[in-house]
């Protein structure tokens, strides 16, 4: 049995690259000053603190809701990723920006609801590997 094990014991897990996109509760990531010291960790250093061979990117936007990221999205220089996270809405929400239909992203009807913001947004990702896990976060309460 421990002949079986010993091959595993030396398993090292592989690289991941993670581009996070998001708004404030992205960017803060690297920014906990700017949050008073209330968040002393963000969530993307406490998941690679457990998951150490993912290797993140911060494309968090303070302030921006799905609508500017989609009008944006050409020129944030997103890269080739293994794992995309897109956490946007609270913005969104705040501003008043109408989430419209699933139908607008089935139709990518464009930047004028949530659900024609991320369709942009999706389409990019898919753009640069269209094999990447695509992870959408909704905000929290």
């Amino acid at each position: 049995m421990a002949l079986v094990l010993m091959p595993f014991s030396f398993f090292t897990p592989k690289p991941l690259n993670w581009v996070a996109i998001g708004d404030s509760i992205t960017y803060l990531n690297e920014h906990t000053d700017e949050t008073g010291n209330r968040v002393s960790k963000g969530y993307m250093t406490r998941v690679t603190e457990q998951l150490p061979a993912i290797h993140y990117i911060n494309q968090g936007h303070n302030g921006w809701t799905s609508g500017g990221i989609a009008k944006e999205i050409e020129n944030l220089g997103l890269v080739k990723a293994d794992v995309y996270s897109v956490f946007l809405g609270t913005n969104d929400w705040w501003q008043g920006r109408p989430l419209g239909a699933f139908a607008d992203y089935q139709n990518n009807t464009g930047n004028n609801t949530v659900y024609g913001s991320f369709r942009i947004i999706i389409n990019k990702l898919r753009s640069l590997n269209a094999a990447a896990r695509v992870i959408l976060i909704t905000p929290i309460a």
